[in-house]
């Protein structure tokens, strides 16, 4: 080979490194895709199916059908790109043009605000994650206080099969319920809201046996109705929540409870807890429960603003705080007051303190779930400070650790609410 041919042969070499790179094929241009929100107001990061029908979104503006998990969208230089995450871990694309884009925006601002989603930036990616651990979890707490002990009590007159009975439910719980973390999506309404059916579930149902027995239940009786109760309450929560937001499923388990409250209060007004109709007293409270989560759902779906869990915190907070101001005046008087002064002061301590939640916390700001439970946390933190108080100086006034066990917590409360900030509400 000549000089000359070799040095030509050694240029064209070069050239083509050059053009092909080091893989062998010409270089290929990335595309970048960047994260953004559905909406205008930069609210919706992600949608669900139980959002998507909520929000009415269906075809052709919304061309994803079938199961899925949750829809995000991406913006890169070629347009925007639609991603459905299905439940088997598959992503289905579909590129949208600037016009259908534009339609779908247009919709989300006309229907967001009256759907009281809640859509603040909290991650949904990280929720996704950790839901189903989340739901494993609190489902073996409930089979360590809930199905174990009602296993045992079954077989109680044996110690081996009782410590047997125990350790099966324990066990059967584990698998059961990681099974279906691991084969269906799980989202954190569904986590909340069986876990609290799960409890009332128990109470109830062994509400029920007391209720549907003309004698004392047996201790057998009373351990079958709790973990059918609560067995059937998981079950329900479970597929309620399939169809909630967080905001919904947390309003549903606060209606609940605010109702069941509420029953109690009515029953004590009325004269109750003499002794003489305890199976009434029971009665009204279990549906007072029950028919507070339809309330408590509809209350969440339904308002003009937006309701978030973290708003379902902090307006049970309000409540509690509520309660503890009116219970001032029922300590140190000259004759200790009636059942039915009791109840009607409390209750009502309850319904304000609600009420002022609603308009002074709810209303005003969309809270994060952590914010929530800040605010819950710091209104417990100021009673404590409160009642430390008296408590220093040695003081055996009743009034004086109520009082300010209630002023701390109400300051508690206000001072941890601007602490953390949450954002402006929406309307």
């Amino acid at each position: 080979m000549t000089t000359r041919r070799f040095a030509s042969r050694l240029v064209v070499a070069l050239v083509l490194a050059a053009v092909l790179g080091p893989g062998g094929a010409p270089a290929a241009e990335s595309t970048i895709e960047r994260r953004v929100t559905f909406d205008a107001q930069g609210r919706v990061w992600a949608i669900t199916r139980a959002i998507a029908q909520r929000l009415q979104l269906a075809p052709p503006l919304w061309p994803i059908e079938g199961e899925y998990v949750e829809a995000r969208l991406y913006e890169s230089d070629d347009g925007w790109v639609l991603v459905a995450e299905r439940s088997d871990d598959e992503f289905e694309r579909w590129p949208l043009d600037d016009a259908a884009h534009a339609s779908l925006a247009e919709h989300l601002g006309r229907h967001t605000p009256a759907s009281g989603i809640a859509t603040t930036k909290e991650r949904t990616d990280t929720e996704r994650r950790t839901a189903g651990g989340a739901f494993v979890r609190n489902q073996m707490i409930g089979a360590l206080t809930v199905y174990g002990p009602a296993a045992a009590v079954v077989f109680s007159d044996d110690a081996a099969q009782a410590t047997s009975g125990y350790l099966l439910a324990v066990g059967a719980t584990f698998f059961a319920s990681t099974h279906l973390a691991r084969s269906r999506h799980i989202s954190s309404a569904q986590v909340h809201l069986s876990t609290d059916a799960l409890w009332k579930g128990a109470a109830i149902g062994s509400g029920i046996a007391y209720i549907a027995s003309s004698s004392t239940p047996s201790s057998d009786d009373y351990a079958l109705a709790a973990f059918g109760g609560g067995l059937l309450g998981t079950v329900a929560g479970y597929r309620l929540g399939r169809s909630l937001t967080d905001g919904e499923a947390h309003g549903a388990s606060y209606g609940s409870t605010l109702a069941a409250a509420l029953a109690l209060g009515a029953v004590g007004m009325a004269g109750g807890f003499q002794g003489d109709d305890a199976r009434g007293e029971t009665a009204w409270m279990s549906l007072g429960g029950l028919a507070g989560y339809p309330i408590g759902a509809t209350y969440a779906r339904r308002s003009s603003y937006a309701i978030t869990a973290g708003d379902i915190g902090a307006l049970s907070a309000a409540g509690a705080v509520g309660t503890l101001t009116a219970a001032t005046f029922l300590v140190d008087r000259d004759s200790a007051p009636s059942g039915r002064e009791v109840a009607a002061v409390l209750t009502s301590g309850l319904i304000a303190g609600t009420l002022l939640g609603d308009r002074g916390l709810v209303r005003r700001v969309d809270h994060t779930e952590s914010e929530g439970w800040l605010v819950g946390i710091g209104a417990v933190a100021g009673g404590l400070v409160g009642a430390a108080l008296p408590l220093f100086v040695e003081s055996d006034d009743a009034t004086l650790y109520v009082g300010l066990a209630s002023a701390g917590s109400i300051v508690g409360l206000v001072a941890t609410e601007h602490m953390v900030a949450p954002a402006p509400a929406r309307r």
